[in-house]
């Protein structure tokens, strides 16, 4: 899964408050990317949950089909789970597992981030 140098790109989706604690949401999206030696559009469709958990926790979880963003590059698609903490009004822990496939490809990836806002 190759990533672009840099991309411009927007999305228009709707989202359902399914619970008090639970919000499901659907975008699509389009935009140009860029690896320096080639350029190419793309389009993508996601959907997913976003669920208030106790303690200040948040689960994000995301299913994403996507055309490519660099040229040669082919269509793929991901699952991504993040579960982020927030402990303070300016910080946050994200614990977030990634995984993506094509025919010819799969790969998984996890990550944990702390972050701070200003």
């Amino acid at each position: 899964l190759q990533q672009s140098l840099g991309e411009i790109s927007g999305a228009a989706g709707k989202s359902w408050q399914l619970h008090p604690d639970v919000i499901g949401f659907a975008m699509a999206g389009a935009g140009l990317a860029t690896d320096l030696r080639d350029s190419r559009l793309f389009g993508y469709a996601k959907t997913g949950l976003l669920v208030n958990l106790a303690g200040d926790l948040k689960l994000i979880s995301n299913y994403e089909a996507n055309t490519g963003r660099v040229t040669g590059d082919a269509d793929y698609q991901q699952w991504q789970n993040t579960l982020s903490w927030f402990a303070k009004n300016n910080h946050g822990l994200s614990l977030s597992a990634n995984h993506a496939w094509h025919s010819q490809f799969q790969t998984t990836s996890l990550g944990l981030a702390y972050h701070y806002y200003f």
